[in-house]
């Protein structure tokens, strides 16, 4: 018992001193990291970074060591360097970032971290002379309310000039497409001023100097050897304001004096040998930027001809489904002769469509609806019309990529589809002789258009009434899909006249008290989509057996109906032979009705007015129109059906009311 007893007192004697050397140790250790210190709080801006110093004191060579840690990596991170912690803000808010010894992690301190929103930034790129982008740093709410854009002439001047801003419209609201009522003049300087986004406004200010829409223009001109040339080219027909000057004028033909001032380029002498001649015309503006006019001289002379005709960019549809056939067009310039010419193709090569009639320049038709890519020469002969023995063979050169499709839909800021918007995809041509690309689709009635273009990069927009949306630098490899949302409501239009049905309006247009305002439909029958605002609208048009006058006054602020005033009258009756009628408006109406089938003759005459011709079945479908077949009078040729309705429509085309004759006879 006694050993046993002996034992046990060795042993607990044993763990007490286990027991205080360990406490020892612990005290030791402890005493060896004796503090921290560090900043209690710190503020960083999102986005930026601030260094903090962390000191740690200890005894001997105890290790100064020390870790960090974030409590939220999404609001602020942190990285250890050198004595010093370096704290990002990620995002506003608040973490804190804790301190500790590697020797005694016991020790610690810890940093109470607010993170402050950075304030948004503002970048501005001319697109278009009258488009600019606006992009963000991040997503912000803005409309035109929060925009202000100013106008100066010069860096020293004040910005006093007001622009009014045509529409804005954003796909992914950190990039702003901003529209502006009217270009602003090369050399002036623009101001874009930003509200309720910080704390201060954003305010950005840029030069417009770059003509970024067209930056090559050219002109083409006919002549004959020997013929006297006096010709001035205004500058101001490609620059605004004289903002820019003539710097150099070279290649100008044998004979020929191409000189300039401020305002004009003077072209005169005398160019003896036919042929194609070019010259050159480099502009520069106050900025420094160059853009050059090419001048092209068509030659001929009494005995001989000189075409000359540009290489146009086309389509080729032969893989892509359902193409219609696309037209298009270009110029032939023709010098020589009497100045009156036949042209004929004699190899189509895939491009002419149909032959032409010379008027001052004449035209050239061609068509890709079967052809396959690559590039095609037509030839067609041009023979003077009052010497067959003058004449000549040209050639039309056309380069024809395969086709590809745009398709998509175009709907209002409630999600209706808009019929009649216009969709637009521009390239411009890199080379010379090139004509620039262009296609167009219009919407049908629920919303869809197609367009062909060929591979490349290409500025697209959507517009309709007075609302429009951009996509620039799109990179078309393929078929594409492009959808839009215009900022438009649809108004619904009622009928006040239950003898008028409101599907049959015609063109609606809007009422303006401005003189200079341009008069253009805004849409027709009893839908139409406009912009938020207040507006007065009218119709007038052809609901057979009736004509009618509609007026309504509508405020726009979300989809919306509205009755429209509508006065209706029956359409009176014309009879073959002469009739004496008058027009109030925009067009006046009568109803003919053959007696006979047989070829008739419709034409007017008004003396010192200047009348348009139509002609529609009941249902309002034009068959055909005329203006000016001989001097300022119409003419129309049709075969008609005897006791078949058809309404003859007069409208003056200065606008001004007018009192014609009208004649209707059978074709002797």
């Amino acid at each position: 018992m006694k050993g046993f007893r002996k034992g046990l007192s060795i042993l607990l004697v044993f763990a007490l001193v286990i027991t205080s050397m360990v406490a020892f140790s612990a005290k030791t250790t402890e005493a060896k990291v004796k503090s921290i210190k560090v900043a209690k709080k710190v503020t960083v801006v999102e986005g930026k970074s601030k260094t903090v110093k962390v000191k740690v004191k200890t005894t001997k060579k105890t290790s100064k060591k020390f870790t960090a840690k974030s409590s939220n990596k999404k609001i602020a991170t942190v990285k250890v360097k050198k004595g010093k912690v370096v704290i990002k803000g990620k995002k506003a808010g608040k973490a804190t970032i804790t301190i500790k010894s590697k020797a005694n992690k016991k020790k610690k301190k810890k940093i109470k971290v607010t993170v402050q929103s950075a304030d948004i930034t503002m970048n501005v790129t001319p697109m278009l002379r009258d488009v600019y982008t606006l992009s963000f740093s991040k997503k912000v709410n803005f409309d035109l309310s929060k925009l202000t854009v100013m106008a100066k002439k010069n860096a020293k001047g004040k910005y006093i000039a007001k622009c009014k801003v045509y529409d804005i419209s954003t796909n992914d609201q950190k990039n702003y497409n901003v529209t502006l009522e009217k270009n602003p003049t090369n050399g002036m300087w623009l101001q874009f001023t930003v509200k309720g986004i910080n704390k201060k406004d954003i305010v950005k200010e840029l030069p417009v100097y770059k003509e970024l829409s067209v930056r090559r223009f050219s002109r083409n001109y006919s002549y004959l050897t020997d013929q006297d040339i006096d010709r001035e080219i205004e500058i101001n027909d490609y620059f605004r304001d004289d903002f820019a000057r003539v710097k150099s004028i070279t290649g100008a033909p044998a004979g020929v004096k191409m000189t300039y001032d401020d305002e004009n380029i003077y072209i005169k002498g005398k160019i003896a040998k036919t042929g194609v001649y070019k010259s050159v015309v480099t502009f520069e503006d106050e900025m420094g930027t160059t853009y050059t006019l090419n001048v092209t001289f068509v030659v001929g002379s009494a005995d001989a001809l000189t075409v000359y005709v540009p290489n146009e960019k086309g389509i080729a549809f032969n893989d892509a489904k359902g193409a219609a056939a696309y037209k298009s067009s270009s110029w032939i310039y023709i010098a020589g002769g009497s100045g009156h010419y036949t042209v004929t193709p004699v190899d189509r090569a895939g491009i002419f469509a149909e032959d032409t009639e010379y008027s001052e320049n004449t035209v050239y038709y061609w068509n890709f609806t079967t052809s396959t890519p690559g590039t095609y020469t037509g030839k067609f002969t041009v023979v003077d019309d009052n010497d067959s023995s003058i004449s000549t063979e040209a050639s039309a050169v056309v380069n024809a990529d395969k086709a590809t499709l745009v398709t998509g839909k175009v709907t209002s800021a409630t999600g209706k589809p808009i019929k009649g918007a216009g969709v637009f995809a521009n390239y411009k041509g890199d080379k010379e002789d090139e004509e620039d690309f262009y296609s167009m689709g219009k919407t049908k009635e629920d919303g869809t258009y197609r367009l062909y273009v060929t591979k490349g990069k290409y500025d697209f927009c959507a517009e309709h009434n007075e609302a429009i949306k951009y996509d620039f630098n799109r990179n078309i490899t393929a078929n594409t899909t492009l959808n839009w949302t215009l900022g438009l409501y649809q108004v619904t239009i009622k009928s006040s006249d239950t003898k008028i049905d409101p599907a049959k309006f015609g063109a609606w247009y809007k009422v303006s008290d401005d003189e200079d305002d341009d008069e253009y439909s805004i849409g027709e029958g009893n839908k139409i989509f406009l912009k938020a605002g207040s507006y007065k609208i009218t119709s007038s048009g052809l609901a057979y057996p009736y004509s009618y006058k509609a007026d309504a006054t509508v405020k726009v602020t979300g989809d919306t109906t509205v009755t429209a005033t509508v006065t209706s009258s029956e359409i009176p009756t014309i009879t073959a032979g002469t009739t004496e009628v008058s027009v109030t408006g925009r067009m006046g109406y009568w109803v003919f009705t053959p007696s006979e089938d047989d070829r008739y003759v419709i034409w007017s005459n008004s003396s010192s007015k200047d009348p348009v011709g139509y002609l529609f079945d009941e249902d309002g479908n034009q068959l055909d129109k005329n203006d000016d077949y001989l001097g300022r009078e119409f003419q129309m040729v049709d075969d008609l059906e005897a006791g078949k309705n058809y309404i003859l429509g007069v409208a003056p085309y200065s606008g001004e009311d007018l009192t014609t004759t009208i004649k209707i006879s059978k074709v002797g």
